[in-house]
């Protein structure tokens, strides 16, 4: 048995492994292999990994931990459920036990169902502009107005590009009074439906709208809505009123032994503040448990 189970193999998960191991912890980590961010071609605002690929900051971690004794199992977590000790089900049918489990499995992004976005997600179109921003500054800007309170950050966004337009896709609750207070900060707006995004393998082109014209864009801003993994949802751990798992402050969550860290407990969602988090989460559970 386990020590400590990790379950998740970003940088909450690793930055986590890390601390516990140099801790003294027998460590194993579950990592499925899919991270959240996957799609993306590199790692920002992380410094040390500036422009890294997530692929290359996985390996580049794995060749700190293994040296340290860290187990990586290359599996999926599908079950976890406490029955005198903690188990941990794989989806390749084995079971693995712990006295602790930490989870950093991220949050799943519910994109909408427009064509053209998933193509685009991670390299054109993104949620971060701290994350992507720079890579895309100067550029022709849409933001889309999933979220009201998209609209009263479009200011902000202006750190990154003075060509900036607010996609409404045919929403009329946006009070005038906002429009032109964005208007009198040089962001223009657009009522009309969006139909598909336009690319070159990804590369975004623009917007189809719904009268078929064509709103040239080179970068598209969204914030999808959220939702734990299932993993998470049938573990039946409390969520707090924002959808987050609930955690105290030793990170731990409503299952005796469980903890969790990173955006599944309400980080920014940037790379570097999950990895923080993991680290916080790890010297948490060290100073919980004496070594066994």
């Amino acid at each position: 048995m386990d020590e400590v189970l990790v379950v998740g193999g970003g940088p909450a998960g690793l930055s986590a492994a890390l601390v516990l191991a140099r801790g003294g912890r027998r460590v194993r980590v579950v990592d499925g292999g899919a991270p959240r961010n996957a799609a993306s071609p590199a790692i920002h605002g992380m410094i040390g990994f500036e422009n890294v690929s997530p692929t290359a900051f996985r390996e580049r971690a794995w060749a700190e931990l293994s040296p340290l004794g860290v187990i990586l199992e290359q599996a999926r977590a599908v079950g976890l459920e406490r029955r005198g000790e903690l188990n941990v089900g794989l989806d390749d049918g084995r079971t693995l036990s712990a006295a602790r489990v930490l989870l950093t499995v991220g949050l799943v992004d519910r994109l909408p169902k427009l064509p053209g976005l998933k193509e685009c997600w991670g390299r054109t179109a993104f949620s971060c502009p701290h994350c992507h921003g720079h890579e895309h500054r100067g550029q022709r800007w849409g933001l889309l107005a999933i979220q009201r309170g998209m609209v009263g950050l479009a200011p902000s966004f202006t750190n990154w590009t003075r060509s900036l337009t607010l996609l409404l896709d045919g929403r009329s609750d946006v009070e005038e009074a906002r429009l032109a207070q964005l208007a009198a900060r040089g962001i223009g707006h657009d009522p009309r439906t969006i139909r598909a995004l336009e690319h070159d393998g990804g590369r975004l082109l623009g917007a189809r709208l719904g009268d078929g014209t064509l709103l040239e864009l080179d970068a598209l801003l969204l914030h999808p809505p959220q939702r734990q993994t299932d993993l998470v949802l049938f573990a039946g751990l409390a969520l707090d009123d924002e959808g987050f798992v609930k955690i105290d402050d030793a990170f731990a969550t409503s299952m005796p032994g469980v903890h969790a860290a990173g955006d599944l407990a309400g980080t920014s969602g940037r790379a570097i503040a999950a990895a923080a988090h993991g680290a916080e989460a790890a010297v948490a559970i060290l100073g919980a448990t004496p070594p066994a």
